[in-house]
């Protein structure tokens, strides 16, 4: 009984919904027109991040890891209410913006109180926004 409790917790629940969505999402984008040309870097990723997992389940396991931090504990609910104003923000604001107040929210969250918090959410931007938007010619919902 003492092994299905190591097995079966929060975490290890969260791995699998994760996996699950992953394989969902790699299979929705296959039925597309453009499938097989659109997935040559989710199924790599997917496929990589499958064995992530099972070393990391297998790992919580063997050595007992806890895997319950109070500060998750404490702010569950100030980041799923955070992650859904993230997604609707996506629709009203665009990538950009909502996503650089969803890096200061977070980052307030975690524990990063410090004057210079506005730094790693405007570089990772910036460097999504060059990378993606300007060299690759990815569209993004700006």
């Amino acid at each position: 009984m003492k092994i299905v409790k190591k097995i079966f917790n929060e975490f290890n629940f969260f791995i699998i919904l994760a996996i699950s969505w992953s394989f969902y999402f790699l299979n929705s984008t296959l039925k597309l027109e453009e499938g097989p040309e659109s997935v040559l870097l989710i199924k790599p990723l997917f496929y990589f991040f499958v064995g992530i997992s099972i070393f990391i389940i297998i790992e919580s396991v063997v050595k007992n890891l806890n895997t319950k931090s109070q500060l998750f504990e404490q702010k569950k609910i100030y980041f799923l209410i955070t992650v859904l104003l993230f997604f609707c923000g996506l629709n009203l604001f665009g990538y950009l913006i909502s996503t650089f107040f969803f890096y200061i929210i977070l980052s307030y969250l975690l524990g990063f109180r410090n004057k210079f918090i506005l730094i790693p959410p405007f570089l990772a931007l910036t460097i999504v926004y060059f990378f993606f938007h300007k060299l690759l010619k990815i569209p993004l919902p700006l």
